[in-house]
């Protein structure tokens, strides 16, 4: 779990079971597929190429996170929810879109266990 800050607001973040739901109640479909997607969109505007940048689909990622974060608190519908941000929150200074993507990542792709030793590694 994190907190990212998109303009004036601290948004709650949870990747997990709860999430997924969210996101495909709310947007009918799967949150890893978007997750996978936005990860290998994320890499080319790393490298300055911000042709694919999906800016809908990190703000739906967002929202169900938070929802899942606080579900007694977050009870509005995504327009309502997308509604209380001014501005986008693009500036040099914001990471809060790779905080996003990595919250999901780290939350829903771990497996619980010890990555295996690589063959041949020194131990």
């Amino acid at each position: 779990m994190r907190t990212v800050t998109i303009g004036d607001k601290q948004i709650a973040l949870r990747a997990n079971p709860l999430a997924l739901f969210y996101y495909r109640q709310a947007f009918g479909q799967d949150m890893v597929a978007a997750v996978m997607e936005l990860q290998s969109k994320m890499q080319l505007v790393g490298q300055g190429d911000f042709s694919g940048m999906d800016m809908v689909g990190i703000f739906q990622l967002t929202y169900a996170m938070h929802k899942a974060a606080e579900p007694n608190k977050v009870q509005m519908s995504f327009e309502e929810w997308l509604d209380q941000f001014d501005g986008l929150g693009l500036g040099e200074e914001e990471n809060w879109i790779v905080d996003v993507v990595q919250e999901a990542i780290d939350g829903l792709f771990r497996t619980g266990k010890p990555a295996p030793e690589k063959r041949g590694a020194k131990k």
